[in-house]
């Protein structure tokens, strides 16, 4: 509430804020916006803002005159010409901004104004267009896992970085900048440990069958299809440590791959994650940037890090966009019982027990190189959003697409891409962990994993 009521969140300043209105940025931080607007809308009374400045600036001056020398020096260094000329009037500007000396505050508009981020229709990966994404989810009995597949458009290029202890990974050297091939074709996230690998077999198998692929030969079907893949630790949560994804699965999310929606929560790679003695699950974020390119990220949440501070919020709350999902309130009792039951559990960690997955993808022109930072850049969303994160029982890897035809970004531009795609990450992971619902398989010898809602938030 203000002085005068309700704030009008449809005011000028509040438009600005949200990117509704451009402007020409001077400086941003969490705090402070200053732009200059010299034909729009203003208020008469600023004006006394300025005045009263030079008010009190005056006095000073005043006195500044009146000594004989300064403090510091044995005299005065007044400027020899005092008269404005029109050329640095016109000119000044001009090379101010050729020069680049007053670029965009790079995420300032993201960061520091959550308000301002403009999620795409879906907020979702799929709002990069051509991106698809298909899941294959078995959650029956003696089953509790899954399979993800990303399925960009034809010429897409790669990118991948690869953190923690005990990574489970397939075909990330081809995606090494200094190596031949520079497209990809699918992504596979699977959960199964080393057993769900496979997965990406049934991946190949349905690309190879529709003639895309990397040209080894001459033929038309002399193709080879470029499937990355990485997998998840999710073995035993349901009862049966032998039930995992395979080529069937794989092929499957190929098949019901879609630019639609992306269903979230206890679905595909996340069916049997867990992030810090809570499920897990699969989330998706988007953000369209003023410069009109578009970033998303999925990721697959299976951490042995918490989505939790100490108070029992999420870490990353804070990155949300403003309604994007309802947050509960934590109830301090839950809490306090949830921190005791983790701690408990902690000793039994085995290594290469967890893993977070994650794909971001945009349709900004990038390189193979490109790709690669910004796979590494969005390990951040990763660090602001799980804790303690990379540790040697997780195998965390995020892959990076950039689909064809899309806009090149210059220096200042991909530090902006970077840190969009970073916050999309950390969003994702917040939406996994609140999409998904409580599961128990004890029954069959497997595991209890609570949701966020279930295990710490207040009762209405």
């Amino acid at each position: 509430m203000s002085l005068h009521g309700a704030y009008d969140t449809n005011n000028i300043f509040a438009k600005i804020l949200r990117g509704e209105i451009p402007n020409h940025t001077v400086y941003e931080d969490e705090k402070v916006l200053a732009f200059l607007d010299v034909t729009g809308r203003w208020d008469p009374s600023l004006a006394f803002v300025l005045a009263g400045a030079l008010a009190v600036s005056s006095l000073g001056y005043a006195l500044a005159r009146r000594l004989v020398r300064p403090a510091l020096d044995g005299r005065f260094h007044w400027p020899s010409r005092t008269r404005i000329g029109s050329l640095l009037v016109v000119i000044a500007p001009v090379n101010h901004r050729r020069r680049g000396l007053s670029p965009p505050l790079p995420g300032g508009r993201l960061r520091g104004h959550a308000g301002a981020m403009h999620p795409g229709a879906h907020n979702a990966i799929t709002d990069v267009p051509g991106i698809r994404v298909g899941h294959a989810t078995r959650d029956e009995p003696g089953w509790l896992t899954g399979t993800s597949v990303v399925v960009p458009p034809v010429g897409t290029t790669g990118g991948v970085d690869v953190r923690g202890g005990g990574p489970g990974t397939r075909e990330t050297d081809l995606l090494d900048p200094r190596n031949l091939v520079d497209a990809v074709d699918a992504v596979v996230l699977s959960g199964g440990s080393a057993y769900g690998l496979s997965a990406a077999d049934g991946v190949v198998a349905a690309l190879a069958d529709e003639g895309r692929g990397w040209p080894a030969g001459p033929g038309a079907g002399e193709i080879v299809p470029i499937v990355p893949a990485a997998i998840l630790f999710d073995l035993g949560r349901a009862g049966s440590w032998r039930h995992h994804p395979g080529p069937d699965e794989g092929r499957a999310a190929y098949l019901a791959a879609s630019d639609g929606p992306v269903d979230e929560g206890g679905v595909g790679a996340g069916t049997g994650a867990r992030a810090g003695g809570l499920r897990g699950g699969i989330g998706s974020a988007s953000a369209v940037l003023p410069s009109g390119v578009t970033v998303g990220a999925l990721v697959a949440v299976n951490a042995v890090g918490s989505p939790l501070s100490p108070d029992g919020r999420l870490l990353a709350e804070r990155l949300l966009v403003p309604g994007e999902v309802d947050v509960p309130e934590p109830d301090p009792v839950a809490v306090q019982a949830h921190w005791e039951r983790q701690a408990a559990e902690a000793q039994a960690l085995r290594a290469g027990t967890a893993t977070t997955l994650a794909v971001v993808a945009t349709d900004a022109a990038l390189d193979k190189a490109g790709c690669a930072k910004l796979a590494g850049v969005a390990h951040d969303g990763f660090a602001r959003a799980l804790s303690p994160v990379h540790t040697g029982f997780d195998g965390d890897t995020v892959f990076a697409l950039s689909t064809p035809g899309g806009p090149a970004v210059d220096p200042f531009a991909f530090v902006e891409l970077q840190t969009a795609a970073a916050d999309c990450v950390s969003r994702a992971i917040v939406r996994a962990v609140l999409a998904d619902e409580s599961v128990d398989r004890r029954a069959t010898g497997g595991a209890e994993m609570r949701s966020y809602r279930a295990a710490v938030s207040r009762r209405e």
